[in-house]
């Protein structure tokens, strides 16, 4: 997002009355999340400093800051003894989306074999993301890495960014080094027989990663 970003990190960006972090906690806290932790790296102080000033942001906010980038898994990788006693949400921090928290819960809850539940949109491969398959039950059949890349599918989506991830994957991550969660982590489960869920949602979702987007 260049050179927007010259002077604050990507998640502070101003959206609406707040920032794109801010939307998205928000959506959180109207879903009944309780905890919310904020992995920081560059320039991370602006992150800090638009959540402090936004009134609308209910429950405290946690920060793990992240001296070398780890990437999408690796990040979790120094809270792993945070996250172990249940379930949690992993978001990415430029997804705009109105998804239903409270539907991606409860369609976790009720596939209780699998080690993940990701959320899908309708492909979009104007934005360049690799599509992934789906099958008519909602369980990952078709996936770019792994044992399922030449897979069958029922319906295909777009990874939203957002993922509820069971404690067990957390085995897969290591505590200080770079890994993706898609190439690396789903894809050893995948090979070790783990199931990973899907949530389709059609309403509205944007990766606001470039300033056309944003």
């Amino acid at each position: 997002l260049r050179p927007l970003t010259q002077h604050r990190a990507k998640p502070s960006l101003p959206f609406y009355n707040g920032t794109l972090l801010s939307h998205i906690i928000h959506g959180l806290e109207q879903a009944g999340i309780k905890r919310c932790i904020v992995n920081l790296h560059y320039k991370g102080w602006s992150v800090r400093r638009s959540l402090r000033l936004d009134p609308e942001i209910k429950g405290p906010v946690e920060y793990s800051y992240e001296p070398t980038i780890l990437g999408t898994a690796g990040a979790l990788g120094p809270l792993k003894k945070n996250l172990r006693n249940a379930p949690f949400l992993l978001v990415n921090g430029d997804v705009l989306t109105d998804v239903c928290y409270k539907d991606l819960i409860h369609r976790h809850e009720s596939a209780s074999s699998a080690i993940s539940t990701v959320v899908l949109h309708p492909p979009s491969t104007d934005m360049g993301f690799p599509p992934v398959g789906s099958s008519a039950d909602n369980f990952l059949s078709k996936f770019p890495y792994g044992p399922l890349r030449d897979g069958g599918y029922d319906w295909q989506g777009t990874f939203t960014g957002v993922h509820l991830i069971s404690p067990k994957l957390l085995d897969y991550i290591d505590d200080n080094s770079f890994q993706c969660i898609n190439s690396s982590i789903y894809a050893k489960a995948l090979d070790d027989g783990h199931t990973i869920t899907t949530l389709r949602h059609d309403g509205y979702w944007n990766d606001a990663g470039t300033p056309e987007r944003y």
